[in-house]
């Protein structure tokens, strides 16, 4: 996608500098979705993990109950 774009943009009359402070723009745009990304998913697994224990205890709760019979039974 870079690189299309980087042709693209390169071709019509704009200054190199230009060109690669645009390209620069999309690669860091692309870095932090990324990054929110993979931010996102490491927190909902924390969400998901703090769900199904109980936090005094630190053993499984009632969602994590049905969740290994629903697995056992594979439904």
């Amino acid at each position: 996608m870079l690189a299309g774009v980087g042709l693209i943009n390169s071709s019509s009359s704009q200054s190199q500098l230009e060109a690669y402070s645009f390209l620069v723009t999309i690669a860091l745009i692309n870095l932090f979705s990324l990054l929110f990304a993979l931010n996102e998913e490491r927190q909902k697994g924390r969400l998901k993990e703090m769900s199904m224990l109980d936090e005094l205890t630190g053993i499984g709760n009632r969602r994590a109950y049905a969740e290994k019979i629903s697995v056992s039974l594979n439904l």
